[in-house]
């Protein structure tokens, strides 16, 4: 079994996220290492990283961003953060902080990098029509864009779940 670390960056989250660390936490999925980033949130949500931080769970960790510096800036920052205290981490998972993204999915990830330890594993969402039209089109255009430049067919490149073998954040 692989070693793997969870990322999950933040901006202004609610009880979802807490909803998600306790399902992770609770649903046997082996991680060593669940790193939340505060990405500048506001202060009324930092009562929602209290809360996490007071599980008292000795693999979580949550970094503070002092003002919103993008979730690009978010994720690089944890990928460091990973990598610099977690260097056993074969895979780092990432995932969204508002809920789309379940504990199944995750685990149907671990599995195909289990199998794939080498490749970048991308989760994918199911679209309904719920999603704004504007995001689905952005999706499609992005999609088309991936496959032109890499021959490989996509479906869901803006997805936040995805497990990143180590080697690559180096």
């Amino acid at each position: 079994m692989k070693k793997y670390g969870i990322l999950i960056p933040a901006l202004n989250p609610d009880q979802k996220l807490i909803k998600l660390v306790h399902e992770l936490l609770n649903n046997m999925i082996n991680f060593d290492a669940l790193v939340l980033v505060d990405d500048g949130s506001a202060v009324t949500n930092q009562a929602v990283f209290k809360e996490l931080e007071e599980i008292g769970d000795q693999r979580i960790h949550v970094l503070h961003h002092q003002h919103n510096q993008g979730k690009g800036a978010a994720l690089k920052n944890g990928f460091r953060y990973i990598r610099n205290y977690f260097p056993e981490i074969e895979g780092i998972a990432t995932m969204d902080s508002d809920g789309q993204h379940t504990v199944g999915a995750l685990s149907s990830c671990m599995e195909k990098f289990e199998e794939n330890p080498t490749d970048l594993i991308i989760g994918v969402r199911k679209f309904t029509n719920e999603i704004p039209a504007r995001s689905q089109f952005g999706n499609v255009l992005t999609s088309k864009l991936v496959k032109l430049l890499t021959h490989q067919n996509i479906s869901d490149t803006q997805t936040g779940l995805r497990i990143i073998p180590h080697q690559y954040v180096d």
